[in-house]
């Protein structure tokens, strides 16, 4: 895989690794290495401009957008910066791990949700010791705390 950001940055170049399913993996390096930037390309969030994409055995170099979404769906991602809703609860911030199998409405907050739903993201949130800041809202939580919530969204989302 290859990416560049104009002429003189060229952030990766010749990056290969494979995850199989159900495994968690931690990228590792200094700053400015490409960690984000690789993960970003493997999932086409950001395109990298040469070099062949495959996740769970499947070819997404040149997938449509319905693919792509079926695809990233079964992956957890916990981004640095956590984009969590600030004026919704952690509790709803989780739910939206979930609106790439239940978008609408249903998926947005608590008060709509499906009880399947909100069941799966309560243990998520006790999974990342946070159950009893579930009906807080995301502006009121602390930096380590917003990483957490972003953790239990990445889980309630049953990545692959």
């Amino acid at each position: 895989m290859r990416k560049s950001f104009g002429k003189d940055r060229e952030v990766l170049r010749g990056v290969s690794f494979s995850v199989r399913r159900r495994e968690a993996v931690a990228l590792i390096g200094s700053n400015g290495a490409g960690k984000s930037t690789a993960l970003r390309c493997a999932l086409r969030l950001v395109e990298p401009e040469a070099g062949s994409l495959a996740l769970f055995d499947e070819d997404i170099s040149s997938a449509h957008s319905r693919q792509l979404r079926k695809v990233r769906a079964d992956v957890g991602f916990v981004f640095q910066k956590h984009n969590l809703v600030p004026r919704v609860s952690a509790l709803t911030n989780v739910l939206h791990g979930n609106l790439g199998r239940s978008g609408g409405l249903r998926g947005w907050s608590q008060v709509f949700a499906r009880s399947e739903l909100r069941e799966r993201a309560m243990p998520c949130l006790e999974r990342v010791a946070l159950a009893d800041h579930a009906a807080k809202r995301a502006d009121q939580l602390s930096g380590g705390q917003s990483q957490r919530v972003a953790t239990a969204r990445a889980l309630s989302s049953s990545p692959g």
